[in-house]
């Protein structure tokens, strides 16, 4: 590039080229100021957009103005410099590779390797920055002067929980076993209630056994206690009202009777168990039916015993209607109030040919 002192390179010429800018040897578009008698330190650079544009100038400083090689060192710009091209290629890049490849005088070869050893860092530092977010968050906005860009993702987690076992559930509260589920991470599913003798609220059984593993979340179904059904007061009703009673209720009906000579017939006399007791649903309830007779006065000699009203006595009696064979048959009800020799009453009530 040319420099020195124009006047001592070239005597008497060098008044000859008035005070300007000239092209001179570098860069496209490269112009440095000559004050009449010497070439300055004052030179124009395009910027690289420029460069781009330009087309290459051939040099049209005066024919005696060139630079004298004895003459002074050309002063370059503070970023054409060593101390802030070398800084420039660590910490910031593109700044320190522009001012690279602008910068007079440096080698080809030198370039490239200065270059490849930029990028190479950049490289190393990239990869890094995985393993060292905050120093790269650190070193980045300085290096690139952009604003860094933090990921909106979370780190990859393993999407498969860890399967745990279920404890053991029965006997404990409702209360406690939904605590017991929650803090091993399950979920209180579907809960029944079942009467039971054991106290109300108690868990009597779960949809998963213990020891079972199960992903976290899952629902643990449980069956609690509830109070046992009591034996409704149908003490004194018709036996056909009580009997619709307990089936309502859940219970399986019985009837008994219980002969007496005074009262209202078929009214309930009791219950077994009795009424108000505590039992399973679907128990059987005894019903014990009052059958009322006639009191009978043994003062007939022809009357068989144990029966009213009276039957004469015969070799057999059976019931009208029936497919008993006689020879005497008897319209119901006939009630047996002492032994029951003719066998009329078939099923023990204390009433026979009821049907008839």
């Amino acid at each position: 590039m040319p420099g020195g002192n124009a006047d001592t390179n070239h005597g008497r010429d060098a008044g000859s080229a008035s005070p300007g800018w000239y092209a001179v040897p570098g860069p496209p578009g490269t112009l440095r100021y000559w004050d009449g008698a010497q070439w300055t330190n004052a030179v124009h650079q395009p910027q690289p957009w420029q460069q781009r544009q330009q087309q290459p100038q051939p040099w049209s400083a005066p024919r005696h103005l060139e630079q004298s090689p004895s003459g002074p060192p050309l002063r370059l710009p503070w970023w054409q410099t060593w101390y802030a091209v070398v800084p420039g290629l660590l910490l910031c890049a593109p700044v320190g590779l522009i001012g690279l490849w602008m910068r007079k005088g440096t080698q080809f070869n030198l370039r490239v390797v200065l270059t490849i050893m930029s990028i190479g860092l950049l490289l190393v530092g990239a990869a890094r920055s995985g393993t060292n977010s905050s120093t790269t968050q650190a070193i980045l906005p300085v290096a690139t002067n952009a604003a860094v860009t933090r990921p909106t993702t979370s780190p990859s987690v393993s999407s498969t929980p860890v399967a745990v076992a279920v404890p053991q559930l029965s006997g404990l509260t409702q209360s406690a076993a939904q605590s017991e589920l929650t803090r091993l991470g399950l979920a209180l599913g579907t809960v029944t209630a079942r009467p039971s003798a054991q106290p109300v609220g108690t868990v009597l059984s779960q949809s998963a056994a213990q020891g079972t593993r199960i992903q976290p979340g899952t629902r643990v179904d449980l069956v609690v206690a509830s109070a046992l059904p009591t034996v409704p007061a149908v003490t004194g009703k018709s036996q056909t009202e009580a009997t619709r009673i307990l089936q309502a209720a859940g219970f399986v009906v019985s009837v008994t009777r219980e002969t007496a000579t005074q009262g209202v017939n078929g009214a309930v006399l009791r219950t077994s168990p009795s009424v108000g007791a505590s039992v399973e649903p679907g128990s059987s309830i005894e019903l014990v039916v009052l059958a009322v007779v006639a009191k009978v006065v043994d003062s007939a000699p022809n009357c068989t015993p144990g029966y009213s009203p009276c039957l004469p006595p015969a070799s057999d009696y059976d019931c009208a209607g029936g497919s008993g064979d006689g020879p005497k048959y008897v319209r119901g009800p006939v009630y047996v109030t002492g032994s029951d020799p003719y066998q009329l009453d078939g099923n023990d009530d204390g009433v026979g040919c009821e049907k008839n």
